[in-house]
C-alpha cells in the first residue's frame, strides 16, 4: 500500500502540527503591535509575523527602531556643543538597551558599527553635515541587522532567547521559556527547525533540571538521531505518550512511504 505523499509527515512534522503554540498575548506580540509602525521603507523587509520565530526576530529590530526614535528626539533637543559632554551622552544612552557585538555596542543594529559609534561617542557629529541626515531620514544607510551581527542579536536584551550550550559549526540551539519551543538556528539567525514541546497533556514538574535535558534534546537533533531524540522527549517528561506515538507513528509511515518510492 502506498500512501498519500502529500499526508505524510515526519516526527517532527507531526509534533509541530499535533502540539502549535501561541504567541498571543506575548510579551513579543504586545511590543510588536505597539512598535510596529516604526518599520520604514527600507526597514519593512525585516518586518515578518507569520511565525513565532518571525515575530521574535522583527522585535528585534524594532528594539533598534525605538532606540532610533528614542536617541534621534533626544539629540535633537540638545545642543551641538552639550552633545560633546561625556556626561550628557552617558545619561542619554542608559535609558536604553544595547546589543554587545565584539565589545562595541551598538543601539541601532539597522545601521553599521561605524554609526552605531557615531551614536554612542559622538553623537555631535549627528548635528552637522553630512550626518544630520540620519536625524531627519529613516531610509538612510539601512544594512541588514541579522547578516551583520548574526547571533549577537538573539543574546541580546533584544530577545528572550536562551542559548543552550550544545552547538555545532552551523547550527546554534536557543530555548523560548513562554513558548516552551526549542529553535535551531543558523548563524545568520535564519531558523533551521523548531521543536514545540511541553504538549497539553504533560505538566513538567524538573524544573531544576530543564536546561541539562534541553542540551540532551538538542544533541540528539544536531546528530540526526530521530528515534533517539523523541525517545529523550518520552523519558524526560517534556512530550507525552500520546503525542509520541503519534509523532512516531506518522514517522514510520513516512519512512515507508518514502523507500516504497
Amino acid at each position: 500500500m502506498k500512501y498519500n505523499i502529500s499526508m505524510a509527515k515526519t516526527a517532527i512534522e507531526t509534533l509541530k502540527w499535533a502540539n502549535p503554540k501561541s504567541i498571543a498575548n506575548s510579551i513579543e506580540q504586545n511590543f510588536y503591535d505597539e512598535n510596529a509602525h516604526l518599520f520604514n521603507i527600507e526597514t519593512s523587509a525585516f518586518n515578518e509575523n507569520r511565525s513565532i520565530f518571525d515575530v521574535i526576530k522583527s522585535v528585534v529590530v524594532l528594539y533598534g527602531l525605538k532606540n532610533r526614535e528614542r536617541l534621534n528626539e533626544d539629540f535633537i533637543q540638545f545642543p551641538y556643543e552639550e552633545l560633546k559632554r561625556p556626561l550628557v551622552i552617558k545619561g542619554l544612552l542608559e535609558q536604553v538597551p544595547y546589543v554587545n557585538f565584539n565589545g562595541q555596542k551598538v543601539y541601532i543594529p539597522t545601521y553599521s558599527l561605524e554609526i552605531n559609534e557615531m551614536y554612542s561617542t559622538h553623537p555631535e557629529l549627528l548635528k552637522i553635515n553630512p550626518y544630520d541626515k540620519l536625524l531627519k531620514d529613516p531610509n538612510l544607510y539601512i544594512i541588514n541587522p541579522f547578516k551583520n551581527y548574526g547571533l549577537a542579536l538573539l543574546e541580546s536584551p533584544f530577545s528572550r532567547l536562551v542559548k543552550l550550550e550544545e552547538e555545532n559549526e552551523n547550527i546554534k540551539v536557543y530555548y523560548h521559556i513562554d513558548f516552551e519551543t526549542l529553535f535551531f538556528v543558523d548563524n545568520e539567525c535564519n531558523l533551521v527547525e523548531e521543536l514545540p514541546i511541553l504538549d497539553e497533556k504533560i505538566k513538567y514538574k524538573d524544573n531544576l533540571n530543564l536546561f541539562k535535558n534541553l542540551n540532551i534534546i538538542a544533541r540528539d537533533y544536531l546528530d540526526g538521531d530521530i528515534d533517539k531524540l523523541f525517545k529523550d522527549l518520552l523519558e524526560l517528561k517534556l512530550l507525552s505518550k500520546p503525542y509520541f506515538e503519534e509523532c512516531m507513528e506518522n514517522h514510520k509511515k513516512y519512512l515507508k512511504k518514502h523507500h516504497d518510492l
